[in-house]
């Protein structure tokens, strides 16, 4: 293979590794970025202008037959580079359908056909014939086209300037877009172009110089693509950036009129592209007018299916004639926001911000609900002065502690005065969110247990009384059965006393599952009215079997007290039959008033000091025929009507019963 030296053969060369070096710097920064058809197109570019640059100095280099092959792969690199190109100035001028699989497969299709009939011509000849001639001491290239090659090189100059006249259209449409920018895309296009046509018509060194132009064509592309200015002033892709936002974007333009819209805005305020030109006061009545300041204000369209926007407008940078406007569809925000807002207004619980003094700042409108208060009244106030003042300073610790560890999220219970003066059981849960962007506050969910914490005490109280009546049962009762059992047997062995004294156990018993009954039946409801005394003392005295017991009442005629009248009369039933039973029958019972109540007397063997508090426990008991019930349903009556029941010696020795706290409302 011969070869012949030429200068020519160094600039071809030059930029060969020129444009090389070009698409390998930009694959390295296509792997930091995201890949755009921008960058991809530009890319091919510089690699097919390399290729075509080395491909034109082997050409020169070489004297023999090889100078055909040499060019066709040249020709084949030139179309290559047409295409990309195109699909740069497509992709530059943002036209997205031309973009589609649908359309540039096919143009890349073409591309690549007429590419490889290039390569190939050495084969078959179709587009030129090739004739190597000498030109002094050199040996050159000369080609005889054919009407397939001048077809195929004017579709390609179309092909070119279509791309240019895309860029050109779209600067003029659109006014945010850098003129000058678009002008030096389209004179580095130019130039090569320019180069081409010298070659073409025969003018110059006979050496076609068209990749050493494209080196300052690539060279200018490549700074306006990967340069902060160009990313700022001229179009990128809108699928990219622009068409693939969520937020709508308006912009208008110094006369008042709508000059871009992206998809986003179009759907947000169902208008299409004819809204373009149209005075954006036509579409968005809303638009604010600005002095030189954003503005965000938020507006609602459509009718009986409103949607919600926020609309943020702020002046261009460097003209405050100009506008643009950010939409967010905050609809959904809107519903969400209003359904947590009923959530919480009808909420059972009650929910309060304090700011870190306890001063509340917000209070949810179940409070009013719960506690009767207005929430404008508890705002700005003291949260700890609706707590009762028992439990403030414990509530006060509480908040202290938790404002101080935010990880702390206790729960406290604790009582709080409402709008009536009324104390209510709370159950609070607490929780530092000083740090919580959106609420800079300590939160406290309380929920009213009041009726809980009642049903709980009367659960205990039930509980309670279940285990006494266990305890009579299974205690209690057993004597009198192992009596009756034993002297069943007795009976059955023909003692005569037996049956006597099985009838007697049985007969305590009976006493004593009646007692159980009012011990167990009895709460500490009453019924209040006013009684008169000394009916209630007759009624109970001839209820019980007196025997040879007396009864002196030294109460007024007149005396009215505020009593349960049942309760009252099983009471003194009881304190007259436990004088009876402790004295054998034959008693004094006296009944008189006291300064603040009345007590019942009597002139028996009395209570031993040791014993006159055990004697109200239930199942105490010194008589043998007792229950041990009495005295204990006496002090649970008086409980009940808020009174003092207690034991105590008689002026005749005997035992006195004073009830203290009783209301008489006359006599």
């Amino acid at each position: 293979m011969a070869w012949q030296t030429t200068w020519m053969i160094v600039p071809l060369l030059v930029a060969a590794f020129l444009l090389l070096v070009l698409g390998l710097s930009m694959l390295l920064l296509v792997t930091l970025n995201r890949m755009t058809a921008t960058i991809g197109s530009l890319l091919v570019f510089c690699l097919a202008g390399a290729t075509w640059a080395l491909s034109a100095a082997y050409q020169v280099a070489n004297t023999g037959g090889p100078k055909r092959i040499w060019f066709a792969i040249g020709s084949g690199a030139f179309v290559v580079l047409v295409v990309a190109w195109v699909v740069f100035a497509l992709a530059a001028s943002e036209r997205q359908t031309w973009l589609a699989p649908s359309r540039l497969v096919p143009i890349l299709a073409v591309g690549g056909v007429l590419a490889g009939v290039f390569v190939t011509n050495p084969l078959h000849g179709w587009l030129w014939d090739a004739t190597v001639v000498a030109d002094g001491d050199l040996r050159l290239l000369d080609i005889d086209p054919k009407p397939g090659y001048v077809i195929g090189q004017f579709v390609l100059l179309v092909a070119t300037g279509a791309g240019g006249a895309c860029l050109a259209t779209f600067a003029k449409r659109h006014e945010r877009v850098a003129s000058l920018a678009v002008a030096g895309i389209l004179g580095g296009i130019t130039l090569p172009v320019a180069t081409g046509l010298v070659y073409r018509l025969g003018i110059g060194p006979g050496f076609d110089l068209t990749p050493v132009a494209l080196v300052i064509t690539a060279g200018t592309l490549t700074y306006l693509v990967f340069t902060q200015e160009f990313i700022g002033e001229v179009p990128l892709p809108r699928s990219v950036i622009l068409d693939r936002m969520d937020e709508g974007l308006v912009v208008v333009g110094t006369r008042g009129q709508i000059t871009d819209l992206n998809p986003a805005a179009k759907s947000m305020l169902g208008i299409d592209d004819s809204a373009l030109g149209a005075a954006v006061e036509t579409v968005l009545p809303e638009w604010p007018t600005l002095d030189g300041e954003r503005v965000t204000v938020d507006v609602t369209i459509g009718g009986s299916d409103p949607r919600h926007l926020r609309l943020r407008v702020a002046p261009l940078a460097g003209d405050h004639h100009a506008e643009i406007g950010f939409i967010s569809d905050r609809t959904e925000q809107q519903a969400l926001q209003a359904r947590y807002q009923a959530i919480i207004e009808e909420s059972a619980e009650v929910n309060v911000l304090l700011d870190e003094t306890g001063t509340i700042t917000y209070a949810s409108p179940s409070v009013h609900r719960i506690l009767g208060w207005e929430p404008a009244e508890l705002e700005g106030r003291d949260g700890f002065s609706i707590v009762a003042p028992r439990d403030r300073e414990r509530v006060r610790e509480e908040f202290e502690a938790v404002r101080e560890d935010p990880s702390s999220q206790p729960r406290v219970e604790y009582r709080v005065i409402d709008a009536d003066g009324e104390e209510c059981v709370f159950e609070s849960l607490v929780r530092n969110l000083l740090d919580h962007p959106h609420v800079e506050a300590i939160a406290v969910t309380s929920r009213d247990v009041t009726e809980r914490r009642q049903r709980e005490r009367e659960l205990e109280r039930m509980n309670e009384r279940l285990e006494e009546f266990a305890s009579i049962l299974s205690h209690d009762l057993r004597n009198p059965l192992e009596v009756a059992k034993i002297h069943t047997t007795l009976a059955e062995r023909g003692e005569a006393d037996a049956l006597e004294t099985v009838q007697g156990a049985l007969d305590r018993i009976d006493a004593m599952i009646d007692d159980i009954l009012t011990y167990v039946r009895e709460d500490e409801s009453i019924d209040p009215e006013s009684v008169d005394c000394h009916a209630v003392l007759r009624t109970a005295w001839e209820t019980v079997h007196t025997r040879d017991a007396t009864l002196t009442v030294t109460l007024e005629e007149a005396a009215v007290i505020r009593a349960d009248r049942r309760r009252l009369r099983r009471a003194l039933e009881n304190l007259f039959r436990n004088a009876i039973d402790h004295s054998g029958g034959d008693v004094s019972v006296r009944v008189g008033r006291t300064d603040d109540g009345f007590y019942v007397a009597d002139d028996g063997p009395g209570i031993p000091p040791d014993e006159r508090e055990a004697v109200f426990d239930n199942g105490f008991t010194t008589a043998t025929e007792g229950t041990g019930l009495g005295l204990a349903i006496v002090r649970r009556t008086a409980q009940a009507h808020g009174w003092t029941v207690t034991a105590t010696e008689s002026a005749d020795g005997g035992a006195r019963f004073e009830f203290a706290g009783v209301e008489f409302v006359a006599g």
